[in-house]
């Protein structure tokens, strides 16, 4: 056991006990670096038997990484993540790995990084999302992942260090000393894009500021653009992320991949024009990209031809049958076309593979609405609301749905939660004075139409238009 384990933590008492537990047999020893935690981190570390070191963290990742390094002792070093873990048998393999290579000549390795994720439709680079068919217990419970290939285990060396302050790397180091980079074959499982809404949103928060730091260092690197790029993207800053993917591409024009993001901002942004020239760019170099054509058939879904993009979709499901984000977008292409049962179909086959794909859950319902089957349509938007609570559109449904049903009530009751949780969305007032009306609560009605008109916005003529009804109806009445 050549090996010294390697691993930078701060915060990670959810999973850190078990990461060292699980690779204890394989390694000589356990180098851990805190770097700021205020859980129960540091004392997990000593527990297990780990050497525990503190680094001040200084908004580098690699700075951290090189700092573990530092303290390791073997021959060769494994960098693995808190939030990462080698299953059994192919932790077994570490041993054969660097004995072989020891014989041979050192060279590195690189392990399949199985990033498990909520919901599909995702992709990191060029790696698409996966339905998770796997029978390991590691991913037992998670709907899909992404397989990015991540150098992990090399030769300890003080020539071999971590370069960028985040998305930091050692292949820069290696192939300047010479090591190649040779594929083990195991699968390191990481949960770190399975955490809680509010941890993830902070991650996403620090590695932009890392990313607007990196691009300070490396004001050249096509490679530091795009990856801020991405980190935008994922932000919903999607003007600001195309300003960088054409950076990326300026500044290197074999980096294709960025077309593709670039392609898929504008989209995002309703710019379809300039959206289908950048994929149409991206398809020369990424002909067999299923996301570069699903994003293409959105375009054309968007500018009013449906028929070619149930071509394209049909297309790309015939090369890749489980491409979930197509069976949905195929599968409500035929609930329009009240194609129902086979919508449905669709539908019912995007959700078996990814059960948290919440637009499949809502064009379900819809399918089912469309049949009179309110119940069911009821509990497709309700587990849809559960995956998307901010969705405005799934509530709306939800208790349209609710009142179709005679239930007008419970439909108004649940959107007075929805208004009290976002008191400035005209549109959900508006919608909750409509299902007031249906439950037969027309004072409280004419009141929430008279604070849409109060409040001065877009929807105030629109609230004020019912008001003039309501008192239209009560006079012929009288």
């Amino acid at each position: 056991m050549d090996i010294s384990l390697c691993m930078i933590v701060k915060n990670e008492e959810q999973f850190l006990g078990d990461c060292l537990r699980n690779l204890a047999p394989w390694v000589a020893e356990r180098i851990v670096v805190d770097t700021g935690s205020t859980d129960a981190s540091p004392q997990i570390a000593q527990d297990c038997g780990a050497k525990l070191f503190s680094f001040p963290w200084n908004n580098d990742f690699a700075a951290a990484r090189n700092f573990s390094l530092g303290k390791a002792s073997r021959p060769w070093v494994l960098v693995v993540d808190a939030d990462e873990k080698l299953s059994s048998p192919d932790a077994r393999q570490l041993a054969n790995l660097t004995e072989v290579q020891d014989q041979r000549g050192c060279q590195a390795f690189s392990f399949v990084q199985r990033n498990y994720v909520k919901g599909s439709g995702q992709i990191s680079w060029n790696q698409s999302w996966k339905p998770n068919v796997s029978e390991s217990e590691d991913g037992e419970g998670y709907s899909g992942y992404i397989d990015v290939p991540v150098v992990r285990l090399f030769p300890r060396d003080p020539q071999i260090l971590f370069a960028g302050c985040v998305h930091e790397s050692v292949e820069n180091a290696l192939a300047q000393s010479g090591i190649g980079i040779q594929p083990s074959g195991l699968v390191l499982h990481h949960y770190g894009q399975v955490r809680d809404r509010e941890r993830m949103r902070s991650k996403k928060q620090m590695y932009l500021q890392l990313g607007l730091d990196k691009l300070k260092q490396e004001s050249g690197s096509a490679r530091a653009h795009f990856e801020l790029g991405i980190q935008l993207q994922e932000l919903q800053h999607y003007e600001e992320a195309i300003s960088h993917f054409l950076a990326a591409l300026q500044s290197d024009e074999s980096f294709v991949i960025a077309d593709l993001y670039a392609g898929i901002c504008f989209s995002k942004l309703g710019k379809y024009d300039e959206a289908a020239n950048y994929l149409g760019r991206a398809r020369r170099s990424l002909p067999d990209s299923p996301e570069l054509e699903v994003e293409l058939g959105i375009i054309e879904l968007k500018t009013g031809d449906p028929q070619a993009a149930a071509a394209r979709f049909d297309a790309v499901l015939a090369r890749h049958p489980g491409h979930v984000a197509c069976l949905c977008y195929l599968g409500a292409l035929r609930v329009h076309e009240a194609n129902t049962q086979a919508g449905r179909s669709l539908l019912e086959k995007a959700i078996a593979l990814d059960p948290e794909h919440a637009d499949a859950w809502v064009n379900l319902g819809i399918a089912w609405s469309q049949s009179s089957e309110s119940e069911r349509a009821c509990q497709c938007f309700e587990r849809a609301l559960l995956l998307k609570p901010e969705d405005h559109e799934v509530v709306r449904l939800l208790a349209m749905t609710l009142a179709q049903a005679g239930q007008a009530m419970r439909a108004a009751l649940l959107l007075e939660q929805a208004v009290n949780r976002h008191p400035g969305s005209e549109l959900l007032r508006i919608y909750y004075a409509a299902a007031l009306m249906a439950a037969g609560r027309q004072e409280r009605a004419l009141e929430t139409y008279q604070e849409i008109v109060q409040g001065g916005g877009r929807l105030g003529k629109m609230a004020l238009a019912q008001i003039e009804k309501i008192r239209s109806r009560s006079c012929n009445a009288v």
